[in-house]
């Protein structure tokens, strides 16, 4: 990864050290993430010890962090927050970005490495805590709130329409264009009762919770001895079927079975009472969600070299036999 500043990783070193009160050998960037706004490095003191370097440029959220440090202060380790700045702030501001510094903690994602049994029970009791935590009113007026929009069901929409209307050169959006097709009637059909679902849901008083939001094995760190929850931009107020849902819905890789995984998990979590639709509809506008940003990708460039044909393979394996599509409509049992 290039500086994103176009000036030399000397000028960032030097602010961090100041801004942190650090001696840094230097600053390694790390090629993580599709974000285009973010930016990632590794820097290590003189002393040996590293850190994780996050600037952000663009929309940005404190409560990305000041909730991450509630959770923590609340006694979750399961938590990464971000280390304080020489000023107590839980970020600082460098030229056009929000610059953050956390703990660099080695490990793997769920999807490289498995959670245990006991690990997924653990997964259950934080997501239980993090369901149940007490925040302060000005904290808690900082979430966004869902509302069940239809903008991912009309970006699908519209894309439907240009492949009827338009042709596309790259081979990878031609193969795009070609699943599409071949998929027309489950995608319409996938529209269809999402929205309707949309519709039920939003005359239903349901209670809203902090979600993640983001629950797949990507944002599950894993060490040798623990795990961490990461990635805290979807944060949201929400019902709780909108962390639930990523449980036994094909999201964490092959390790267990969704059944396996549900198991251990709410012998965690423990007993809940699950509105059906919420879920259903949640898992439904994940794939919706899905469709819509690989088609941005896919036929809105041809940029992204060989990682494109990974892209196109992401996409086609909603719609595989086993696939999330068909765990979502397993889900659908709440005759709506």
């Amino acid at each position: 990864m290039s500086d994103p500043l176009d000036l030399p990783l000397g000028s960032l070193q030097t602010f961090l050290e100041t801004s942190y009160q650090l001696e840094l050998k230097g600053l390694e960037p790390l090629d993580l993430g599709a974000d285009p706004n973010t930016f990632l490095y590794r820097a290590l003191s003189v002393k040996g010890k590293a850190y994780f370097l996050k600037l952000r440029r663009g929309n940005f959220n404190p409560l990305i962090l000041s909730f991450p440090k509630l959770l923590q202060d609340q006694g979750l380790s399961q938590i990464i927050a971000p280390l304080l700045s020489q000023k107590g702030e839980l970020y600082t501001e460098f030229k056009a970005f929000k610059l953050m510094l956390f703990p660099f903690i080695e490990g793997a994602n769920a999807y490289h490495k498995a959670l245990s049994s006991k690990q997924w029970q653990e997964l259950g009791q934080t997501l239980k805590r993090i369901h149940s935590a007490a925040m302060p009113d000005a904290l808690k007026l900082q979430f966004s709130q869902e509302t069940y929009s239809n903008d991912w069901r009309k970006l699908v929409n519209d894309f439907q329409t240009r492949i009827m209307q338009e042709t596309f050169s790259d081979a990878v959006a031609g193969k795009v264009v070609t699943l599409l097709l071949e998929k027309q009637e489950v995608i319409k059909a996938l529209l269809e009762r999402t929205e309707s679902l949309a519709k039920t849901l939003q005359n239903q008083a349901l209670d809203q919770v902090p979600c993640h939001a983001d629950l797949h094995a990507g944002n599950i760190h894993l060490t040798d001895d623990t795990f961490y929850l990461v990635d805290w931009d979807t944060l949201i107020l929400a019902p709780k079927e909108r962390d639930l849902m990523f449980i036994g819905a094909g999201l964490f890789g092959n390790h267990l079975s969704p059944q396996q995984e549900q198991a251990f998990f709410y012998q965690g979590y423990r007993e809940t009472n699950i509105n059906q639709a919420a879920l259903a509809y949640f898992r439904f506008e994940r794939i919706i969600q899905d469709i819509a940003v690989y088609c941005q990708e896919l036929l809105g460039s041809s940029e992204g070299g060989e990682a494109r044909a990974q892209s196109f393979t992401y996409l086609a394996s909603n719609f595989l036999p086993g696939g999330t599509l068909e765990l979502a409509y397993r889900s659908d049992t709440s005759g709506l």
